[in-house]
């Protein structure tokens, strides 16, 4: 039933976004430089570097038209990316940085080309399977040459020094800087890092199940199938990205504070007794989910889809169990905990949401599974703990 609920909850939460209809296309303001040089406004498709490194796809009214490197010297994006057809055989190439010591980046490699036509080729850093780099640094003796005569060179710091594009763009910045040249950073209205910051308000479905084993049945008679609970909670949220890098990916922690009770009744028939079990478990819980959060392209309202794994602590864990047990007239009681349960849990999460962004901030309305299984504290039990939340999510922009 749950599962069916869950589906129910994001396909809805799906259907109502316009994005995930046009999840092949973000079509900005831009322009095309055809063979002849001359410059035609319109709109670009707004795509990933691998895609963007083969063909672009141009729209003028209601027309799309493909563009392969062979039919144009470039096209880019107003006030972001541009690409360039006459630097790599077959394909278009970022460019980084425009100026007397241009910067290009393609599929594997960044291409500097030196003021007198000379070309330089860096592969990008690419990690082996023991986790060390390969990267060559011969790119650090070219610009150490090429730096050599600035006051304040950063190749000073080569054991600091990765050939990533931060890095690298900010080294060919300072040649033109120390020499007083002219060049242009096509990206240079995107930050490098976002940090943005905000609250959650929602609430949860969560359940515990508690399976003994067989041997161990009779020592626990009280426990049922489930324990529910629907419980608001609050939260505090961060979301980290790299515009410059790419706008759909963004890292987000957040931190939220519950508080659940469980309460269950049972009765068991005896000879000639009647035990009844009051199970009531209380808990005051600080999750932490750490997700990766995949954004379609913005829009009036969007979608997107987080994945990544929750931490739990309890900061207070209760669970005792009233037995009340009937001998004809006679009722006795007794109240004694039932069970220890285990403070820090670890588990896996993932959610479906949309978002609508303002002028100063976002928010986001989002659906999230989550499952955490973990071993409490009495040998024999298996203790699992399901969540469903649907939540309100604000970001400061």
């Amino acid at each position: 039933m749950k599962k069916t609920l869950l589906f129910l909850v994001l396909s809805l939460l799906l259907g109502a976004s316009p994005a995930t209809v046009a999840a092949q296309s973000d079509f900005r303001e831009g322009f095309i430089i055809n063979l002849l040089q001359d410059t035609v406004r319109g709109w670009v498709d707004y795509r990933s570097n691998a895609q963007n490194y083969k063909a672009c796809r141009f729209k003028l009214g209601g027309d799309i038209t493909e563009y392969t490197p062979d039919q144009l010297s470039g096209f880019g994006y107003e006030n972001d990316k541009v690409f360039r057809s006459s630097v790599a055989e077959d394909a278009f190439v970022e460019v980084l940085v425009d100026g007397a010591l241009s910067l290009y980046k393609s599929a594997d490699h960044y291409l500097l080309q030196r003021p007198d036509g000379e070309m330089f080729r860096f592969r990008q850093e690419a990690l082996k399977e023991d986790g060390s780099s390969s990267v060559n640094n011969r790119w650090i003796g070219v610009f150490n040459v090429l730096l050599q005569d600035c006051a304040d060179n950063l190749i000073k710091e080569r054991e600091k020094l990765r050939l990533n594009e931060q890095v690298i763009t900010r080294l060919t910045v300072q040649y033109h800087q120390c020499r007083n040249a002219d060049y242009t950073v096509y990206k240079s209205g995107k930050p490098w890092t976002r940090l943005e910051w905000g609250v959650a308000l929602g609430a949860k479905n969560s359940s515990y199940t508690f399976n003994p084993l067989v041997l161990n049945t009779a020592d626990y008679p009280y426990f049922d199938d489930a324990f529910n609970s629907v419980d608001p909670g609050v939260g505090i949220v961060l979301a980290i990205s790299s515009p410059r890098l790419s706008e759909n990916f963004a890292f987000q922690p957040e931190v939220h504070f519950t508080r659940s009770e469980y309460l269950s009744e049972i009765s068991r028939q005896g000879v000639d007794t009647e035990n009844r079990y009051t199970t009531h478990i209380q808990l005051n819980t600080l999750s932490i989910p750490l997700s990766i959060r995949y954004n379609l392209p913005e829009r009036k309202i969007s979608g997107f889809a987080q994945v990544g794994a929750i931490l739990e602590y309890q900061l207070r864990a209760e669970s005792q169990v009233l037995l009340e047990r009937y001998v004809g007239a006679e009722v006795v009681s007794s109240r004694e905990s039932s069970f220890p349960i285990r403070k820090n849990q670890v588990g896996v999460t993932a959610g479906l949401g949309i978002t609508k962004p303002f002028k100063s901030f976002s928010g986001s309305l989002v659906v999230r599974y989550a499952q955490l299984t973990t071993p409490n504290q009495v040998t024999g039990i298996v203790h699992n703990s399901r969540q469903l939340g649907l939540y309100l999510i604000l970001l400061k922009r």
